[in-house]
C-alpha cells in the first residue's frame, strides 16, 4: 500500500521566479502521517 503526503487537495502550487513551490500546512501533514503510520488511518 502506498500513500503520498501532502495529499491531493491539502496543498497549493505557486510559481515564483520560474520555480514551482508546493505549499501546505506542515502541522496537518504531520498529523496525517502519524495517523497513517501509527493508527492505520487513511
Amino acid at each position: 500500500e502506498q500513500e503520498r503526503f501532502p495529499r491531493d487537495g491539502d496543498g497549493t502550487g505557486d510559481m515564483s521566479t520560474g520555480i514551482y513551490y508546493l505549499k501546505f500546512d506542515i502541522e496537518t501533514v504531520k498529523k496525517q502521517m502519524r495517523d497513517y503510520i501509527f493508527n492505520d488511518k487513511k
